[in-house]
């Protein structure tokens, strides 16, 4: 068995991935998940696109509107960023 740091998949999913499953499950708009995370539609689509990385406390806001983790948003996006760091090497 590989360990985490070996284990390369051949796909990763960025955060919007998850977000966007997230509220397709509640059947929720974009405008309404902005609105319940109280952000700009500049600040999410900023961590949605992998401009910026995903704060502590725009992971504590999913986490609480999505009855999840903050560490789960932090990780999701920690993950894949490495991956794609590894992919294009």
């Amino acid at each position: 068995m590989k360990s985490e740091n070996t284990a390369i998949s051949e796909r990763k999913f960025t955060i919007s991935y998850f977000i966007n499953e997230q509220i397709e499950f509640r059947n929720w708009s974009h405008d309404l998940l902005l609105e319940k995370l109280g952000v700009s539609k500049d600040e999410f689509y900023k961590i949605i696109e992998n401009e910026e990385p995903i704060s502590e406390l725009f992971g504590r806001k999913l986490a609480t509107v999505f009855s999840t983790s903050t560490e789960y948003w932090i990780n999701l996006d920690t993950i894949y960023k490495k991956w794609y760091k590894h992919k294009k090497k």
